[in-house]
């Protein structure tokens, strides 16, 4: 039920709405007792919040870009070992511009980029957990996005590969980590390493 307020003036232009999305996260030894099937292991983290005074998504490059080093470096992770990076690419262009070139700027070398938001539109605060459950997913061989995208709609310009979320025959062949990386409303940018699941 929506609510009449008719002294409001008449609403125009984007009304973003919270998406839902959920993620869990248990130590492998338990997930397996309780008979689940493990769709990636989190090996690495880093996060990092910015104050903004209009809730707006991290804007700079450079922070994006050091919350991907740090994320690397907890788990002992160089960049030519990261097969893929899913990018969550919330909905604000100059964000996801510094989120692109951010990411770029921290591997140094091209690599396979997902972008879920291609497929299914902007997703705002539902991005991250979204990027994270796809690179999960493409980790485990059962990408959840199947439908193509036209790699003509680039989310920003930059030195990454952008191309439709991997399908079940792209991630077999993923032999390395995926990054999940974002920099969401809020100000908050995090970056998740995940690894294949050993059998």
């Amino acid at each position: 039920v929506v609510p009449s307020f008719p002294s409001a003036p008449s609403p125009s232009g984007l009304a973003p709405a919270d998406g839902a999305a959920a993620l869990v996260l248990q130590r492998l030894d338990d997930a397996r007792r309780r008979g689940a099937r493990p769709l990636a292991a989190l090996t690495g983290f880093a996060r990092e919040t910015l104050v903004t005074d209009d809730f707006a998504p991290c804007r700079d490059p450079s922070v994006v870009a050091r919350v991907v080093r740090r994320a690397l470096a907890t788990c002992g992770m160089t960049p030519p070992r990261v097969a893929a990076v899913v990018l969550s690419a919330s909905g604000d262009p100059e964000g996801d511009r510094a989120e692109a070139t951010g990411v770029a700027e921290a591997l140094g070398t091209p690599v396979h980029a997902v972008v879920p938001a291609l497929a299914l539109g902007n997703l705002f605060a539902a991005a991250p957990l979204t990027a994270l459950a796809v690179a999960a997913h493409a980790l485990a061989g059962d990408g959840p996005l199947a439908p193509a995208v036209r790699s003509a709609d680039p989310i920003p310009p930059c030195p990454l590969e952008l191309r439709a979320p991997p399908d079940a025959a792209d991630s077999a062949s993923l032999d390395g980590a995926v990054l999940a990386v974002f920099a969401g409303p809020g100000g908050s940018v995090g970056a998740f390493v995940l690894e294949r699941v050993p059998p």
